[in-house]
């Protein structure tokens, strides 16, 4: 009975039910299969309009799963708002005095969700909350050598040239304890908050990163 339950209330695609149900009758899979063909039609015909008609190039190539799917991820993008950003990126870009000059200009117009200052308050207070919470941790990738920049040494030792002459490891670590100090004088609860920090590595570095890290103290 509780298998019979779940199967009522999951949601399933057009493809699972096809699999996870082969007495279904066939009427109700080309209803699907309709809905579908229906769903790719409105798409087409919405991404035509803005002029990416080219990303259903291949969709004849994809199995029925991953038509599903890549119809499903089509459905959730904001074609129009990303279409206008670019279209307004371009008209600036195109009405510059000096299109060739080599300096870069900061793009003046607004860019995603962040200028509306009410979400840009809230999402601040759910990431403080979070914080203080001990709900978050943070990640780093340094696994790579230095090779490309000619530095024998993982890159997160290198010196990028800063007037404090601080190399990645060190900037990345500083930082973290500035969110902390900020997020615990958020909490005012007085608990020390701890964002651990998890340091991917390889054979190639780990041992000298490890050394490095102690060496400074952690910074």
């Amino acid at each position: 009975l509780h298998n019979s339950t779940q199967e009522q209330t999951r949601p399933v695609t057009p493809i699972q039910n096809e699999r996870n149900h082969p007495t279904r009758r066939k009427s109700d899979l080309t209803m699907a299969s309709t809905n579908e063909d229906e769903l790719l039609s409105t798409l087409e015909s919405l991404y035509t309009r803005h002029n990416q008609s080219h990303v259903f190039k291949h969709i004849k190539t994809l199995t029925p799963t991953q038509r599903t799917s890549f119809l499903h991820q089509l459905s959730t993008i904001d074609v129009a708002t990303l279409s206008s950003k670019f279209t307004s990126a371009n008209a600036t870009l195109s009405s510059s005095s000096s299109p060739k000059s080599s300096t870069v200009v900061p793009y003046s117009g607004e860019v995603g969700l962040t200028s509306d200052p009410t979400l840009v308050s809230t999402c601040r207070e759910i990431g403080l909350s979070a914080l203080s919470n001990g709900e978050t941790a943070a990640l780093l990738l340094a696994g790579g050598q230095g090779t490309r920049l000619g530095f024998d040494g993982p890159k997160g030792m290198y010196d990028i040239d800063l007037p404090s002459h601080k190399p990645l490891f060190q900037l990345i670590a500083e930082r973290l304890r500035s969110i902390i100090r900020l997020s615990s004088s958020h909490s005012g609860s007085g608990t020390p908050v701890t964002v651990p920090l998890y340091i991917m590595t390889s054979p190639l570095n780990d041992d000298v990163t490890r050394r490095y890290f102690e060496t400074n103290d952690y910074f």
